[in-house]
């Protein structure tokens, strides 16, 4: 065993060490919180606490095991998940308790601890459930490793790009206000803006929301910002999660099984803050969480075959098609749910407004067509890519995918 090697093991069991350690205080917090605070997002609150202790107790589980076993050398097993239709069913079970709880007891105080875990359920079935299925039709990687690309996916990733994305939305913002400025009369738009936003009372109000929201200047940050830059940061570090084991990537199957194992962990850690925004929709929200985890896992695994044809096939060229795939369908599905979202600020804003009503109901309309479109074709491309990769692999090497003691953590 090297000392490199023997170092990235240590910091693999320090890191799950650190991350058990502060979902235990989250599980804590999270028990104690309904008794200590009584404000109206009371379960908001408590919501996103018992998503950061489960991200801590199991990933830190996760990488305990994996550090330690893999110091001992101990080797791992084929990764071989359950049945994507336990994920499917468990998913609506969730759903169903869920949303019930929510319109009977909406302001209980008992609804702040029982609602989160099967918010919880409900928000990582749908990355599961693909997983599970790529996993199970290539069988291509060990436990260990997918175990390693899920905590790069949920961890590293999202950190990496929410830190990339606050400097993006700082230079677009100031831009824009460089730009407002230099027009007639832009000081004082953006001195008139900064007061209102001190007002709570105007900021409640959805004609000013619509308003401030669909202005031009806004709607320029939220394409830009939303539809352009976001998907190159995230599928470009979501990618990186398969060139860190690149080193003993084999097969096209393994490459794909752990871009999808990234994509997945991206798409749990995304669905479960996301549903914590919205609770007087989150029936809708995690429906919808199926079409963007599999938008995810899918980008995500387009990248690793990407990788694979760059480290093992030496042909880079088919790296940036797979950037440039994995991109224009992370954008396409950006751009609809935005077309989706910002139309229904203008429904609300103008109720009496039948022409303006009309137009953003249409483009609603259009947004959610695209969302479906894109959700089966993404689906029928999950079935059909997953059994040409498989079936390939399973010529290339028959036996399966080689397990060396103690080498998934290098």
């Amino acid at each position: 065993m090297t000392q490199r090697l023997r170092f990235v093991r240590v910091l693999v069991l320090l890191a799950g060490s650190l991350l058990l350690a502060g979902g235990t205080g989250c599980a804590i917090l999270y028990i104690l919180t309904p008794f200590v605070y009584g404000g109206a997002d009371l379960l908001p609150t408590n919501l996103t606490i018992a998503a950061l202790a489960v991200i801590g107790l199991s990933f830190g589980f996760g990488l305990i095991s994996i550090g330690r076993n893999s110091l001992r050398g101990i080797p791992s097993a084929t990764f071989h998940p359950p049945s994507p239709w336990r994920f499917v069913s468990l998913f609506v079970l969730c759903l169903i308790a869920g949303q019930l709880m929510l319109f009977f007891l909406p302001t209980a105080r008992f609804t702040s601890w029982a609602f989160p875990p099967l918010h919880i359920l409900a928000a990582a079935s749908p990355a599961l459930a693909v997983l599970a299925f790529v996993g199970r039709r290539t069988r291509a990687a060990s436990r260990r490793t997918v175990g390693l690309e899920l905590s790069y996916g949920a961890l590293l990733a999202p950190m990496g790009a929410l830190a990339a994305e606050l400097i993006v939305i700082l230079v677009v913002v100031i831009a824009v206000a460089v730009v407002v400025v230099l027009t007639p009369g832009g000081i004082e738009t953006l001195v008139d803006l900064s007061n209102s936003l001190q007002d709570p009372s105007w900021i409640e109000d959805p004609v000013n929301l619509a308003e401030m929201v669909l202005s031009p200047a806004a709607l320029t940050i939220i394409v830009v910002v939303f539809v352009i830059l976001a998907p190159l940061i995230e599928e470009f570090l979501k990618g990186l999660g398969v060139l860190l084991l690149g080193y003993r990537l084999r097969g096209q199957a393994e490459a794909l099984l752990w871009g999808v194992a990234c994509g997945a962990g991206f798409a749990i850690g995304e669905s479960f803050f996301n549903g914590s925004i919205a609770l007087e929709g989150w029936g809708a929200v995690m429906v919808m969480r199926w079409g963007a985890s599999l938008m995810h896992c899918i980008a995500s695994g387009m990248m690793g075959l990407g990788w694979h044809g760059a480290l093992v096939d030496r042909r880079p060229w088919r790296l940036l098609a797979a950037f440039g795939a994995s991109t224009g369908i992370h954008a396409l599905w950006n751009g609809a749910a935005v077309a989706v979202a910002l139309p229904s600020l203008l429904i609300m804003s103008r109720p009496d407004d039948l022409a303006a009503q009309s137009f953003a109901g249409l483009i609603v309309l259009g947004g959610l067509a695209v969302l479906i479109l894109l959700t089966v074709s993404m689906t029928i491309f999950t079935v059909r890519l997953t059994r040409k990769v498989g079936r390939a692999s399973a010529e290339e090497d028959p036996a399966g995918p080689e397990v060396v003691p103690g080498d998934e953590v290098a």
